[in-house]
């Protein structure tokens, strides 16, 4: 089997491989200290074809003993997140496609070989972030963490949480917010009455990608959103207003740090970050 190479050097990417047969290896080298935390995504093909079928592969990341632990496949869980403890991260992507029973692949493209069909690409996209601490998601931010999250964070608000959709790997949490700090993409928008009455039923099922369409009733003074959360890491329903500090991956909002309002507000009042900080009633 043949072996590709490939070499980043970018913290961000994401890797298109146009009828992947054989294997790809690729090494990250960021320019960032070890230990970081390496998270990929395996991205389903936007369109679907009678050929998707054949689109078979797995990525194997390669430990600092050299040992290939496979980490992702087309037929699994499709995004995870790893801490990489050396310089460069090593990952393979093993294409499958090759190995299908061959009257098999041949009856399916002589098919569509007619319509201008093909084996469609494999897609991967790649974040490389400074790791948190011991890398454990579910420990709380200390002190340190969260003013540097503060300064970093693509959203903060400070809200409460109405309901809880549960998940294989992540939650989808809906929020609550008074206030907005700051925000980079429209996470939170104006709160409707129709949208309250959608969570009280307890929704079996909630795709990110395609949001539940609604009327909206009325608008009022809150702010409502939706972002994702480990389902590893413990969140319920309640009483309290919190910090919610939350970054995007790859394209997705996500926590990054959670901790009680009261708790944030005597930070703020003490602390200095990097950045200016905020409770929402600076003078």
């Amino acid at each position: 089997m043949s072996i590709q190479t490939m070499t980043l050097g970018c913290t961000r990417g994401e890797i298109h491989w146009e009828e992947g047969k054989g294997g790809l290896r690729v090494q990250i080298s960021p320019n960032i200290p070890p230990p970081y935390k390496l998270c990929l995504q395996d991205t389903p093909p936007k369109t679907k074809s009678s050929n998707s079928s054949l689109r078979k592969h797995r990525i194997l990341l390669e430990e600092p003993s050299g040992r290939l632990l496979q980490v992702l496949s087309s037929e699994m869980k499709n995004s995870d997140c790893y801490r990489i403890s050396e310089p460069s991260a090593i990952f393979y992507v093993e294409s499958h496609t090759g190995q299908i029973l061959r009257s098999q692949v041949n009856q399916v493209m002589s098919a569509n070989e007619r319509r201008g069909e093909s084996i469609p690409p494999i897609s991967i996209a790649y974040e490389v972030e400074t790791l948190r601490g011991d890398g454990d998601p579910c420990r709380p931010c200390s002190e340190a963490e969260t003013l540097k999250a503060y300064c970093t964070a693509d959203v903060v608000a400070r809200g409460s949480i109405l309901q809880i959709v549960p998940g294989k790997l992540t939650d989808w949490i809906y929020i609550k917010s008074d206030l907005i700090l700051h925000q980079n993409q429209p996470v939170f928008t104006k709160f409707s009455s129709a949208m309250y009455k959608f969570l009280m039923k307890k929704p079996k099922k909630f795709d990110m990608d395609k949001p539940q369409k609604m009327t909206e009733m009325r608008e009022g003074e809150f702010y409502e959103g939706i972002i994702s959360h480990p389902s590893s890491c413990s969140a319920s329903v309640g009483d309290g207003d919190f910090l919610w500090l939350i970054k995007f991956r790859f394209g997705r909002p996500m926590t990054e740090c959670v901790l009680y309002w009261d708790k944030w507000v005597d930070i703020a009042q003490r602390d200095q970050g990097e950045c200016p900080l905020s409770t929402g009633q600076d003078n």
